[in-house]
């Protein structure tokens, strides 16, 4: 049985890094995690896994955090050292030189899952570091990159962080960000709930959401919102305030943060889900990487989502939903409209989303991929 450590940026791992420790612990492996305990957000429950946090001082989301990288790194290190493992997972570019010189020393192999296009996820950040720490962020990975043994990357539109990613080793799966299937919910024939899960702020859209609801409901007064996510500014306190301005707070309910785990639930009590995204550099590239998507699918929810990058090739593949220029208030309003006036187009594509996360894309089917991956690494035949 071959010992696996996650390094992990955040408390707690996030549901992706989850479902890969539990495949990997369904594969035979002994796995276990170290979690960088400096803020920021998780929706996570709890671990899978025996984790053990490592505190440093932090700044939440901020890039400020790579001030402490140094004193992070050796007190990982003293953890990695205890542990001994049969290979390093490391799950985010900040700790993987960590990883790379801990292998590199120790002849351990080094798997490295790209979670997110740090290119374009830091360069839009609104800061004048954004572009400095950018260029060093994606120079510090393409050297280390040389080194690991197997990586693990989510999908875009055009399959172009495949593409940068794949001259580097041949160990490497696209995985999905798709849930493990959970129990499909029963709904009465009316269409009158929407629903928005996950963060909320301008870049996903929600402004612009609560704009087309409070359009919808001057013709239908019954439809009601539901948000569930916390902001990590002020959003959340501006919805507020504008929801009492168009006259519909009674129709909006701020269910806050909750663990991933409970999103499940209420998005069963919805009719409609709403991934509003906004076109900004990396929602651009966006396609199977995003999260919300799927779990509307796995609720059998009808999907309204944007029309550009691979967004509207998921809805169109699936027959899931309706794909809308969703920086047009108006676009938004009257696909939100078109469901609510058809409930049993509605049904129809929620069905379909459902049907196609039960046949095709699912984490039944990803999980096998992070297996084969960590299997060849252990086995040092990458290529």
């Amino acid at each position: 049985m071959a010992s696996v450590l996650v390094l992990f940026h955040r408390s707690h791992l996030n549901p992706r890094m989850e479902l890969f420790a539990e495949a990997l612990t369904g594969a035979n492996h002994d796995v276990s995690a170290l979690c960088w305990r400096r803020g920021g957000s998780s929706n996570a429950a709890g671990s899978a896994v025996p984790t053990q946090p490592i505190p440093s001082p932090g700044f939440g989301a901020s890039l400020l955090n790579a001030l402490f990288l140094p004193l992070v790194y050796v007190r990982f290190l003293r953890a990695i050292a205890y542990r001994d493992p049969d290979l390093l997972f490391c799950a985010h570019v900040s700790l993987l030189p960590l990883a790379v010189v801990v292998g590199w020393l120790t002849r351990t192999p080094v798997v490295y899952d790209v979670v997110e296009p740090y290119r374009e996820g830091y360069g839009e950040r609104d800061t004048r570091l954004a572009p400095v720490f950018t260029s060093l962020v994606t120079t510090f990975e393409r050297v280390c990159l040389r080194s690991v043994d197997g990586i693990t990357v989510i999908d875009t539109d055009g399959d172009r962080l495949e593409e940068r990613y794949s001259g580097f080793t041949r160990n490497l799966e696209v995985v999905y960000n798709v849930p493990r299937l959970k129990p499909c919910p029963k709904r009465d024939e009316a269409v009158e709930t929407v629903v928005y899960a996950g963060t909320i702020n301008d870049r996903k859209g929600v402004p612009m959401l609560l704009e087309a609801f409070a359009m919808v409901r001057e013709t239908r007064p019954e439809t009601t919102l539901l948000l569930v996510g916390d902001s990590v500014d002020d959003t959340l306190e501006q919805l507020r305030r504008r929801a009492d301005e168009l006259g519909v707070t009674d129709a909006v309910q701020f269910v806050g943060r909750v663990d991933y785990d409970e999103v499940h639930d209420h998005l069963a009590r919805a009719d409609i889900g709403v991934a509003p995204y906004q076109p900004v550099p990396m929602f651009e590239l966006s396609r199977w990487n995003t999260r919300k998507i799927p779990d509307y699918m796995n609720a059998a929810l009808p999907v309204v989502g944007p029309d550009f990058g691979g967004f509207a090739e998921i809805l169109d593949q699936t027959e899931c939903g309706l794909a809308v220029d969703t920086a047009d208030v108006d676009a938004l309003a009257d696909a939100l409209q078109t469901l609510v006036d058809d409930p049993e187009r509605a049904r129809r594509l929620g069905a379909n989303g459902r049907d196609a996360l039960e046949t095709r894309y699912n984490w039944e089917t990803e999980k096998r991929k992070v297996v084969r991956v960590v299997q060849r690494a252990l086995a040092g035949h990458p290529d």
